[in-house]
Formats: C-alpha cells, structure tokens, sequence
C-alpha cells in the first residue's frame, strides 16, 4: 500500500460515474475534464462494478468501498501493469469510482461522497514534511475541509486506521494466527455479507506484513472476487481473497487437498482446512476478558500443520508447537494490554513494533535460530533453504523468501531493519507500565523496589 510522496504529484487519478441504465451502462469522466477516457479503461470500471449479484436494480449495499485493480500504462502500454486502488461509492442506480495509485481510505472516500466544488481543490494539493516524519495537508483556507485533513497522511497512519478496524471486529490473537497461516503459505478466505467490512479486513490483513510489503503487495490480494471470476478463488497461496456472501457457492470450488483458511467476518472465526485432517476446526479459545467470544468449537486445533500433507514431524516437533502456542497467547496478552493503557488512543507504534516481533519470534521458532538478532535469523533462513523439509517456506511467492532477500540487502530496505530488528539499529525500547506504582521513579519510597528492601520495626 503506498502513501502520496511528497511535492505536487496528483492525489488521484480520475472520478468517474456509472450510470446503469436497462441498454448499456454509461461512463462520464467527473473531474478532471481533459482525462482521456479508453475504452480498455472503461471497461475495467465497469467491470469491478459487476463484482457483486444485487437484487433487482437497485444497489443493496451503499457503504463506500475500497478495491484494487490492475491497469496497462498509458505511455508503455507493454509494460507490466500497475496496481490501482478504486474507491467506490454506490448509490441507487449509478457508482462513483476515484482512481488512484495511494491507499487514503478516509480522505479519498470524503472526497468521493462531497460535492464537486472540492474535487478541483484536492486534485492538486500540496504536501509537506516535518521533522518528526509526519506528512500534512495544505488545504485552501477557503474550502472549509473536516477535521480528517488536517491528520497526518503517512502510511503508518492508514495501517493503524485498518489495525483498528480490524481489532473492532475480531480478537487479536486472530492477527498472530493469520501471520502464521501466510507464512505457511496458506490461502485466506474473508467472507462476509458487507462489502465494506470485506474489503477493509483484507487489507488489514495485509498491514500485518508491514513494513516486509513496504509499497508493494507480496500477497496475491483480491478485495473482492468477481462474480464471473470465481475460478480465481483456486490461485495458490498466499493469498489473501474477499467473498461476498452472494457468491458462496464458490467455495465449492476450494480443493480438500489444498490449505486455506475461510475468516467469516460476520460472525468472527476462522475455519481451517489441512490436508489429512478428518474435519476443520476453530482457533483455540483464549481467556481474556477482551478476547470475544466468537468462538463456539471446543476443539483444540493444531494450527502448526504444514501444507500438501507433508511429514509435519519433519517439520513442526510437538516442543514447536508449545513454543509457537506460547507465543501467539503472549503476543495477544500484550496487545490487549496496550489498548487498555493507552485507551482512548489506539497503541500505533506499540501494535506495529508487536507484530514483527512476533513474525520474527516464528520464525526463529521455524528455523532454530539461537536468538532473534539479525545475524542469526538471516543464518536460520539460509541454512533452512537448503533443507529439503522447508521447500513449501521458500516457493517463489512465499514471504520468507522475501524476508530473506530483504535481509540480504537491509541497507535498501531501512524500515525493515528499524521494525524488525530495532535494537541493532538503536531504535528505543518502549514499555508499558502495568501498575500505578512502574510509574514511580526506583528511588520513590513507594516503588516496589524501595518497599522490599524495606524493614519494618515493632
């Protein structure tokens, strides 16, 4: 997902509306007046507008959207395509569709939805950046923007916006689960009768690999799956796949001999397929006053099975299992903690810094790694490249074949090591306290320190 670079560069492409009429659905370029519309082009729009099955004519699910689609280059048509986000408004019998090359869900969809004096006004916007590396908006004095345009535009902004959408709907064991299943090379199936939660599960679910898809997808991502597409639903993983519930038959179409995971985001659980195994099971219940209870299964499943009914024992030892149990309950422990100290502002920095943590923790757990440094996990992974056994974690579209050539050119990928491996590139440890007294200095009489130490006369 990239975010608006800096300097004079348009926010977005076009705005173009659809109007669906009983002959043949009609394309009129919004704003700006001079963009050539191509008939290639407009048939794209069209098309991701039929995604779904409505009834009748009139669109049954109005919330505003965001999609992703893939576009030709207009100067080198012969080029690889690129990747285009499509925020989508629907109305009764017509669609609002923005163009754009930057994920800005809040900003871009208020543009969608105002009126069309600001589109001018935006499509030629300027950025800065201070020191502290936040980008902000110089809107015109006289547009009368929301609050929304005056906050920070930075990528890490609009990760947390989708980490705190996602931790609204789903507990946040889930987000370690899901890293372990992609890992693996799982397929991911999101389900649910809203678009608009489909699509923003989707991409959170992408945000997890921040900052290893620093501008990139390295994760086949399909936000919702057209409805004359559905053999799509076979790619191999990983993979991340919305569907609506209107096209729940195509589930039928997912092999029993393939891994994948169906996340209903409806009524939130995960449903997992291994090859070998007799039945699906859900995820582990886990006892917190914070997790929901959105699981009914009491079946404890074994999240650590590796794909294409291979010799697990090869692979994931019982001792793995415990460890990786250990480490998905400890990392959910600590973000509960963090959303409750910090309440009622979200813990941004503190998920971020968790979550890779955590996709290191497995992976150091994956390759026997003697500790989670740099040096030794980028050991791990090369020596686990050469074992047979672990062919499925480096396919040539798995994650830790990319983790690997990242950290084999770390000095072009910053971010990665400041995320990754933040005490080598002397990042600052940050804790939480977890007791009125941790915020008391270690002298105060009334630290817990002092107070051990302390003898009490008779």
């Amino acid at each position: 997902m990239i975010s608006h670079p800096f300097g004079n560069k348009h926010l977005f492409k076009c705005i173009l509306k659809i109007d669906f009429t009983k002959d043949k659905d009609q394309t009129t370029v919004v704003f700006p007046d001079t963009y050539q519309l191509t008939p290639q082009f407009e048939a794209e729009m069209i098309h991701i507008t039929q995604s779904i099955d409505f009834q009748g004519s009139k669109r049954s699910d109005c919330a505003p959207y965001v999609s992703l689609i893939d576009l030709p280059s207009v100067k080198s048509p012969n080029h690889p395509t690129k990747k285009y986000f499509t925020y989508i408004l629907n109305a009764d019998f017509s669609v609002l569709i923005l163009v754009s090359k930057y994920f800005h869900q809040k900003l871009l969809l208020w543009i969608l939805g105002s009126i069309p004096d600001v589109f001018k006004a935006f499509y030629n916007i300027t950025f800065e950046i201070d020191h502290s590396y936040t980008i902000q908006i110089n809107p015109p004095k006289e547009l009368g923007c929301p609050d929304l345009c005056y906050q920070d535009m930075s990528q890490m902004s609009e990760l947390s916006n989708l980490r705190i959408s996602f931790l609204s709907n789903f507990p946040p064991f889930y987000m370690f689960q899901l890293i372990h299943y992609l890992l693996h090379s799982f397929k991911i199936i999101v389900l649910s009768s809203s678009v608009k939660r489909l699509t923003d599960t989707v991409f959170a679910i992408n945000s997890f690999f921040y900052p290893l898809q620093l501008n990139k997808f390295l994760i086949h991502t399909i936000p919702l799956l057209h409805r004359k597409e559905k053999e799509k639903i076979k790619i191999d993983g990983p993979c991340i796949i919305g569907v609506h519930t209107s096209l729940i038959d195509a589930l039928d179409l997912l092999s029993d001999q393939k891994c994948y995971i169906i996340l209903n985001a409806d009524v939130p659980y995960l449903n997992v397929n291994i090859p070998g195994m007799k039945h699906s099971v859900a995820p582990p219940k886990i006892s917190s006053s914070n997790s929901k209870p959105n699981v009914t299964s009491n079946a404890q499943p074994n999240i650590h099975s590796c794909p294409n009914n291979m010799n697990r024992q090869a692979i994931i030892t019982p001792d793995k299992e415990r460890q990786i149990d250990s480490l998905v309950r400890a990392a959910h422990i600590s973000i509960i903690n963090f959303v409750k100290q910090f309440q009622p502002v979200f813990p941004a920095f503190h998920v971020q810094a968790k979550l890779c943590e955590f996709t290191v923790g497995l992976l150091k757990i994956y390759f026997n790694s003697k500790s989670c440094s740099y040096d030794d996990i980028k050991s791990a992974l090369l020596n686990g490249k050469g074992i047979a056994s672990n062919w499925h974690f480096f396919t040539e579209t798995s994650l830790c074949l990319d983790f690997l050539f990242q950290l084999n050119y770390s000095q072009s990928h910053p971010e990665m090591m400041k995320f990754y491996f933040p005490r080598e590139v002397g990042m600052p440890v940050i804790t939480v306290p977890q007791l009125p007294t941790d915020f008391l200095a270690p002298n105060s009489e009334f630290s817990p320190a002092r107070r051990s130490a302390t003898v009490i006369k008779k």
